[in-house]
C-alpha cells in the first residue's frame, strides 16, 4: 500500500534550498534511484509504489546556484496503514486530485481517521483476568499451555496505527508472592475469536491479565465494509474542510456539533456518525466483512 516518509530542512542551512530529491533503493545499502522532485516547502512523499523492504535518502538543491547538499543518512519507509487508502479517497471524490491535496496529506488525515474510528467503535479491557471460558478456550495454566483467549473478541486495534498484532495486546502475571512478570506475544492466531500465543508457558499457580481493546466487528485482516466506508467518509469530510474552509463553519468531531451552512464537509462528517451508530448496533456485529461491494456505488 505504499511508504510515508517525512524529513526536516537543517536550521542552520548556509544555501538557501528550494528543490528536495526522493531516491529509493531495495536495501538499506543498495542503489539509490531518483524517484520524485518536489518543492523544499514539502517535507513528506508518500510512495505509493514503495515496498516495506524500500529505503530512502534525500537530499536538498539550489537550482539559483545550482548547489546540491548532502545525502541524507538512509531513511525506512513507514508501512502505510489504515482503514481505507488514498485511491479509496480519490475515487470517492473526483475532485480531490493530487493538486488539489496531495497524497502525503492523506495519509495524514486517514492515520486521524482510523484513531478516530477506534475512539468511536472499540471497548477497551484493562486488567481483564483469565480464567476458563467454555470446553474450546480453557485457558489452561499449568506450566505447559502458552495458547490463551480473550474473554471479548474480537480483537481490535490498541496501538491506532489500522493493523492488529502482537503490539496490541499486554499480558502481564502475578505469583503467589505479588510478583508482576510481564509476557511476550508470540502471535495473534485469530482475530474473530480472540486466541493469541505467549512466547513462553505460565507457571501453574499464577494470575494472568490482559489489557486489549475489543471491536464489536471484525477488523482484520479484512476491514469491516461499514469501518472502510466510515474511513472515507471521514477523510472526505476533512479533506474538503482543508480544501475549501470558507464553505464551513464548523463541523463535528468527537463531541463537537456540526453547524453553519450546508457543504461537503458537513454532509460527509454527519454519513460518518451515521455508519459508526449502524457500526455499534447489534445488526452489523456477526455479518461477514469478506463482501464489498463497488464503492462507488455504495457511496453514490
Amino acid at each position: 500500500m505504499g511508504n510515508i516518509i517525512k524529513w526536516s530542512v537543517p536550521a542552520d542551512c548556509q544555501t538557501t534550498y528550494d528543490v528536495t530529491e526522493i531516491l529509493r533503493a531495495s536495501s538499506k545499502t543498495g542503489a539509490y534511484n531518483l524517484v520524485s522532485t518536489q518543492s523544499i516547502n514539502d517535507n513528506s512523499f508518500f510512495d505509493f509504489n514503495g515496498l516495506n523492504t524500500d529505503w530512502y535518502k534525500v537530499r536538498f538543491y539550489d537550482s539559483t546556484n545550482e548547489v546540491y547538499g548532502d545525502y541524507s543518512e538512509p531513511i525506512q519507509g513507514g508501512k502505510f496503514s489504515g482503514y481505507c487508502t488514498i485511491d479509496d479517497i480519490r475515487s470517492a471524490s473526483a475532485s480531490l486530485t493530487s493538486t488539489v491535496i496531495k497524497d502525503s496529506i492523506l495519509f495524514e488525515l486517514i492515520q486521524y481517521a482510523t484513531a478516530n474510528i477506534n475512539q468511536d467503535i472499540l471497548t477497551e479491557y484493562r486488567d481483564e483476568p483469565v480464567y476458563h471460558i467454555s470446553t474450546e478456550k480453557q485457558n489452561k495454566i499449568d506450566g505447559t499451555n502458552k495458547t490463551f483467549f480473550i474473554k471479548n473478541p474480537y480483537f481490535g486495534d490498541y496501538t491506532d496505527d489500522g493493523l492488529i498484532n502482537e503490539d496490541d495486546l499486554y499480558v502481564y502475571s502475578i505469583d503467589s508472592y505479588g510478583t508482576k512478570k510481564e509476557y511476550s506475544v508470540s502471535s495473534i492466531d485469530d482475530y474473530r475469536q480472540g486466541k493469541f500465543t505467549l512466547t513462553n508457558e505460565v507457571p501453574n499457580g499464577e494470575k494472568l491479565y490482559l489489557t486489549y481493546r475489543s471491536s464489536p466487528v471484525l477488523l482484520y485482516p479484512s476491514v469491516n465494509l461499514n469501518v472502510r466506508l466510515a474511513a472515507i467518509k471521514f477523510v472526505l469530510a476533512l479533506a474538503f474542510g482543508r480544501t475549501d474552509p470558507g464553505l464551513v463553519k464548523s463541523y463535528r468531531i468527537n463531541k463537537i456539533s456540526v453547524t453553519g451552512e450546508s457543504s461537503p464537509s458537513k454532509r460527509y462528517m454527519q454519513e460518518y456518525y451515521e455508519l459508526i451508530s449502524k457500526i455499534n448496533s447489534s445488526s452489523v456485529k456477526e455479518k461477514s466483512s469478506d463482501y464489498e461491494p463497488s464503492l462507488r456505488r455504495v457511496l453514490g
